[in-house]
């Protein structure tokens, strides 16, 4: 796992991940990415078949991550990643 010290606190990269997509793969990406220790901060549904989902998840869970994703969602998707240091819990 990828670290940095800062302020004698560990520290690991993570990436702010906005997914839009079809209603229909709602559960689909949300136990992929809660397999991936992500945890979804917002979700939105404005009634035209699509969601927005916004998840916070490790760098290192996103290995590998593509492949599934397209798999799941049969290739009908956005996704938006900006990343940042966070404090490693636990």
């Amino acid at each position: 796992m990828v670290t940095k010290e800062v302020d004698g606190k560990l520290h690991e990269p993570m990436e702010n991940m906005t997914i839009d997509a079809p209603e229909e793969f709602m559960g689909a990406i949300t136990q992929l990415m809660a397999g991936r220790k992500g945890t979804m901060n917002t979700m939105t549904n404005n009634g035209t078949g699509w969601i927005r989902m916004e998840f916070m998840v490790p760098a290192r869970g996103l290995i590998g991550f593509r492949t599934k994703f397209l798999t799941e969602t049969r290739g009908v998707h956005r996704v938006l990643l900006r990343g940042r240091l966070r404090a490693v819990e636990g």
